[in-house]
């Protein structure tokens, strides 16, 4: 339950503000600092945690009319965030008695770096709030605004203005002013996108700032990210853009006045939720929103959480491209279509195996080096046999986060070709051992990119006809990049370019050289 006595924290800090309203060189200082300051602060956790927005202070409010809002901005402000369970106010009460009592004009007290730096120090602020007020005529002009204390950075601000709202003296005339400053205040909060903070994490839940005061309810779903970066103006220190990338999901399991208990659900590919991350979305709960108005994605999201994949893949594909060969006596190419196989089965979280296969075939035209046709139509047949161990290195605990791979296998690849003493074609094929290395890099939560080579070690070959005699040896590459996207839990589409390339040299000098290259869509079939 929410302690009132936590929320008010009363310090004694005279010496130290009056130490800052007389330290104008190094008010000096720090506002050259911020000139050159960098413009931007840099994605890590510890951003995260600079921003946290928990501990708030909130300065006396400055106006024209001698100090006539002072008291009412203040108390306004103290009954509004004390309602909000997120945030902590610190009692400013002496330090403010203390500053509008300096010699110091009280307008430039609260511009002050120095006397601000102190004060933040001394309070320990995460933010305060400062407010100005200008009477023209019958009219009131506020301009609040929402400060980061450890950088003096403007995180948002909010302009009323207000026709004399203390005519007549009533209750009435009070209250409305109250209404319009606590209004200001949800819009001002609102320009920052987030609306809480984890406070906690363990292995299965989180706690976060947020509870029954907040409107957060069991079975609510939370959302949250990480700060990617937070860019601001080097002069003005007005923050224009917050970056944030999703960390994963929570869904709310018991409710306090001013805390949460949160089950984790979901987490991002490459991406833990942990503390001090941001709270930027609420998805209320099913006993609150009709069913059919859930999101597709969140489904997606808890099925595949639920139960993912423990044994491996199948994935049947195509082959859309061209193969060519290249011979000492001539060369030729022409359009390949055929399919493709993959099994990969997964012994532990980092070791597996994987069997590919590979069948494509052609019409198939040949020329000498003259450009004179030697073999016209002949039918060509590729075909592929690959078998491997190999061992995962996960960058994350998340299976499917970022990875990289390495293996070794035995692979055999054939090109059949009608024999023709003429255009010296016949059956060749090359095998051998090869090593493989490869990685898979989420991009997005159901996007990513993969990146597969196998070079051939150790390679031999054989040409059937025996027109070049006996083979000295062979090389070999495969070559498969591309992207893919979930379409359920269990099933992803992947596409990409497949290229394999397989060469011999023979004793008598002579060489053959068989290549393809094929657009492979495939469908990978998780269980």
């Amino acid at each position: 339950m929410k302690n009132d006595s936590s929320k008010t924290c009363r310090r004694s800090s005279s010496r130290s503000i009056a130490r800052a309203l007389r330290s104008g060189a190094l008010a000096t200082a720090l506002a050259l600092g911020s000139i050159l300051a960098a413009p931007r602060a840099h994605a890590s956790p510890e951003l995260d945690r600079q921003y946290a927005l928990a501990s708030i202070g909130i300065l006396r409010a400055w106006d024209n009319v001698d100090g006539l809002f002072g008291d009412i901005v203040t108390k306004t402000y103290t009954d509004y965030l004390s309602n909000q369970s997120r945030f902590v106010v610190q009692d400013l009460g002496k330090a403010n008695d203390l500053m509008t009592g300096s010699k110091l004009p009280y307008a430039k007290v609260i511009e002050d770096p120095a006397i601000l730096t102190q004060l933040a120090k001394t309070f320990r602020l995460d933010t305060f709030l400062r407010t100005r007020a200008v009477k023209e005529g019958p009219t009131y002009r506020f301009t609040i605004e929402w400060v980061h204390a450890a950088k003096l950075q403007t995180l948002a601000t909010e302009k009323i203005e207000i026709e004399q709202p203390f005519r007549g003296e009533g209750k009435l005339g009070s209250e409305e002013f109250r209404k319009a400053l606590s209004d200001a205040l949800d819009r001002l909060i609102a320009k920052v996108p987030f609306k809480g903070t984890v406070t906690g994490r363990d292995q299965t839940a989180v706690t976060v700032n947020l509870g029954a005061s907040s409107g957060l309810k069991k079975g609510d779903t939370l959302v949250f990210a990480t700060l990617d970066d937070v860019k601001y103006h080097p002069l003005l220190k007005t923050i224009v853009d917050w970056r944030l990338t999703p960390t994963g999901r929570a869904v709310v399991d018991e409710v306090d006045d001013g805390l949460a208990f949160a089950k984790i659900e979901t987490e991002e590919y490459g991406r833990q939720i942990a503390r001090f991350q941001k709270v930027v979305q609420i998805i209320p709960g099913v006993e609150s929103v009709p069913i059919e108005r859930r999101s597709l994605d969140l489904e997606k999201m808890d099925q595949r959480a639920k139960d993912p994949p423990r044994i491996g893949y199948v994935a049947p594909g195509l082959l859309l491209g061209s193969t060519s060969r290249d011979s000492t006596d001539g060369s030729g190419s022409s359009f390949l279509y055929g399919v493709k196989g993959e099994i990969q089965a997964w012994f532990t979280s980092d070791f597996f195996g994987e069997l590919k296969l590979a069948y494509g075939a052609a019409s198939y035209t040949q020329r000498d080096r003259l450009g004179a046709v030697t073999l016209d139509g002949g039918s060509l047949s590729m075909s592929q046999f690959r078998l491997a161990a190999g061992y995962f290195y996960h960058v994350t605990n998340n299976f499917f986060g970022p990875k990289g791979w390495l293996k070794l296998g035995f692979q055999k690849t054939s090109y059949g070709l009608p024999q023709d003493a003429t255009a010296k074609t016949g059956n060749v094929s090359t095998g051998g051992l090869f090593l493989g290395l490869g990685g898979d890099l989420p991009v997005r939560q159901d996007y990513g990119v993969i990146v597969d080579v196998d070079f051939g070690i150790f390679g031999s070959g054989t040409e059937d006809a025996g027109y070049y005699g006996t083979s000295t040896g062979a090389t070999s590459i495969s070559f498969s990049a591309g992207g893919y996207a979930w379409i359920d839990p269990k099933l992803r589409f992947q596409l990409g370019i497949d290229f394999k390339s397989n060469s011999m040299d023979f004793v008598n000098g002579g060489s053959i050289s068989n290549k393809s290259i094929a657009l492979a869509p495939s469908l990978q079939f998780f269980f």
